[in-house]
């Protein structure tokens, strides 16, 4: 009789051991499943090289098991940089869903390119002397003018060929320093009408940039009206 009460008295401190095992394990699977953090998602559908802004993204609370690794906190960490494909509505953005300097996924150049939303627009380098270049003192982001001085029947003829060209790069970076030879260089937005007849009047003339005030009324650049010019290219230059 007596080792029954005690085996009774066993089995039942027995389970309720087993019953608070259970509810400690319990509580904690439910604590780690409410146990959330927040990541940055696309608040709408994104098209490729969209620069984000605080309209376009939105923190979404995840559970922390489900959240993605290298995810963003913060909408700051991700507004001004430029989107390399399209984003679904609430998808994560991650790193590998932008462009940054320095990326192996995209090149800065091609984004600030493809970003000024002018399809026929390229990138073009062209070497320029410290006078010829506003002292190299041009620096990426500035918008110049390009005066052109070629020979044409036996005397040089001078014009202002492109006006308010964006500058995307210059050698040294934002100091624009001279390299070796002397010469910045400087990368370009330009026509792809256009390009052909700037590397045919550096080679056979000399090119000049004058540098725009800011605040300048913007115009897309293109070719002015030299008709000369073009006789002594021997060529058609597209207007």
């Amino acid at each position: 009789m007596r080792q029954t009460r005690r085996q009774a008295r066993l089995f039942l401190l027995l389970s309720i051991a087993l019953a608070a095992l259970a509810f400690l394990l319990g509580a904690q699977f439910l604590s780690q499943a409410e146990a959330t953090t927040p990541v940055v998602v696309a608040a709408k559908d994104l098209s490729p090289y969209t620069v984000l802004t605080s309209s376009d993204v939105r923190v979404s609370q995840w559970p922390v098991k489900a959240a993605p690794q290298g995810r963003y906190a913060k909408p700051e960490d991700v507004i001004g940089k430029t989107l390399l494909g399209p984003l679904a509505q609430g998808q994560a953005i991650m790193p590998a869903n932008l462009g940054e300097a320095g990326s192996q996924k995209i090149s800065p150049l091609a984004t600030a390119l493809t970003e000024l939303n002018e399809p026929r627009m390229r990138a073009l380098t062209l070497a320029f002397s410290s006078a010829d270049a506003v002292a190299g003192q041009i620096r990426p982001g500035d918008r110049v003018d390009i005066v052109a001085t070629v020979p044409f029947e036996n005397r040089p003829v001078t014009k202002t060929i492109l006006e308010q060209v964006l500058v995307l790069r210059t050698s040294g970076g934002e100091g624009g320093f001279l390299d070796t030879g002397g010469n910045i260089q400087i990368t370009l937005a330009v026509p792809a009408t256009a390009a052909e007849y700037l590397v045919f009047a550096q080679q056979q003339g000399r090119l000049v940039l004058l540098l725009n005030p800011y605040h300048t009324e913007m115009i897309r650049p293109g070719i002015v009206d030299p008709e000369r010019m073009y006789r002594a290219m021997e060529t058609e230059v597209p207007r």
